[in-house]
């Protein structure tokens, strides 16, 4: 059973994709670091507006075979939650994440962040890391988030068009961990859910359901 410090750390971070999260810090920012002032130059032609490089080499495919039943997720989404929170009033919040290959197609990560809305009063920022146990043949997932709270999953792989990370749990600050299970289902080629599930009080409770659309 929850203590009531649990059930109040839970109600104030109910979203905690991955996607989602996998699901799962906030949103990568690029950013230069500040530069002394130049030597005055002669006068050139206008230059054409510098392109924004690839976050810490992101990319849309990998050369992991295990990593490529990633692939279909590359991309940015817009994800429309609904959540119960274990105290509290249920409410909707949107969120935008962005998936890619990154540190050289080692990992496949999430950055997502909820945005600002009339339910939303603090948006929480998630990033979510997805990797493969080739000793134990799993999908292995950590998920962060900007509350300074993590999880752990672990699940064997696409099943059809099911994604069930059956074996997680959430960590929370100063508590025992919770046991969680998230269950991504593809519903088409742009398109797919994220059902967050966690064991409270003994029992599975449903906690998000976040609808997921690629964005053109």
């Amino acid at each position: 059973m929850l203590t009531k410090n649990q059930r109040a750390v839970v109600r104030s971070t109910a979203l905690i994709v991955a996607i989602p999260l996998t699901g799962c810090a906030g949103a990568a920012q690029s950013s230069t670091a500040a530069q002394p002032p130049a030597q005055a130059a002669p006068a050139q032609a206008p230059a054409t507006a510098a392109q924004e490089p690839p976050r810490n080499g992101a990319a849309n495919t990998t050369t992991d075979k295990n990593l490529k039943q990633f692939e279909w997720f590359a991309g940015s989404w817009t994800c429309k939650s609904e959540n119960t929170p274990p105290m509290g009033k249920p409410y909707t919040s949107t969120l935008k994440a962005t998936g890619a290959y990154e540190l050289s197609g080692r990992w496949f990560v999430w950055n997502s962040q909820e945005q600002p809305g009339p339910q939303v009063e603090n948006p929480v920022a998630f990033k979510g890391v997805w990797g493969y146990d080739t000793t134990n043949k799993r999908v292995v997932t950590n998920h962060f988030d900007s509350t300074g709270i993590r999880a752990l999953q672990f699940g064997v792989g696409w099943k059809g068009n099911v994604l069930d990370l059956t074996d997680g749990e959430l960590f929370l600050q100063n508590s025992p961990p919770i046991p969680f299970r998230e269950i991504f289902t593809r519903l088409g080629p742009d398109r797919f859910t994220d059902d967050m599930l966690f064991k409270l009080d003994g029992k599975w409770q449903r906690i998000i359901i976040a609808d997921c659309t690629r964005d053109k």
